[in-house]
Parts: C-alpha cells; structure tokens; sequence
C-alpha cells in the first residue's frame, strides 16, 4: 500500500503498490474530500494506462479521520451512504479512526455488527 495524494507520489504508486491510500486533504469539507478522492482515482487510471498497467490491479483506499470519521458514527445511515457514495467512484477499503466519543461508540459497535457484514 501506498498513499498518495500529488502526481509524483501517485505515478510511484502506480508502478509500485498493490493499493492506492488517500485521505482526501486537510481543511475540506467533505464534499470537496470526495471531488478530491475522484480526481486522484482517475489520475491513478490515467497513470495506470501511461505505463500499460491494468487499472484493476490497484485496489483503492480511502482513511478516514477527523471531524469527517465522527460524523460517520453519528446516525447508522451516515456510514451507509458515505461507503456507497464511494464505492461508486471505485473505492473498495475504508480505514476509519475509531471515534473516541463516548456517545459515538454504540453507533460504531452498531454499524461494525450489523451493517460492515454487508459490504463484504
């Protein structure tokens, strides 16, 4: 695995990795997080096709973290469609930042139980 975020260091991953990580950038708001995330997954395509490389053989990863991960454990349904919305755009690996939030942990226990089972 190796995470990237500019073009340099996403070429690197191209040639190289197994898996793609990003993290969609500091300081955005999570509709700009996912506009970022895009356009990196279709720069490591574009990359990909440069060096003949089959874009399918890199899986794709996104770690999330920070005021965006609290918000994921906030109600059930906030997790669901953020894997959705992402699994659309190719993203296969959700690496979350356990919420330290007292409040947030029965959610989390709630969704790892009930609902990550059906995204296997």
């Amino acid at each position: 695995m190796i995470a990237a975020m500019g073009d340099k260091m996403l070429k690197t991953a191209v040639k190289y990795a197994n898996t793609w990580n990003s993290y969609g950038g500091r300081g955005l708001n999570p509709q700009k997080i996912f506009e970022k995330t895009a356009e990196r997954n279709e720069k490591v395509d574009k990359f990909c096709d440069e060096i003949g490389r089959d874009p399918k053989t890199i899986k794709r990863s996104i770690l999330i973290y920070g005021k965006e991960a609290f918000s994921l454990f906030k109600k059930e349904d906030n997790f669901t469609k953020y894997v959705e919305k992402y699994s659309e755009i190719g993203i296969e690996e959700f690496i979350f930042y356990y919420p330290e939030k007292e409040n947030l942990q029965k959610t989390l226990e709630k969704v790892a139980k009930d609902i990550m089972p059906s995204f296997r």
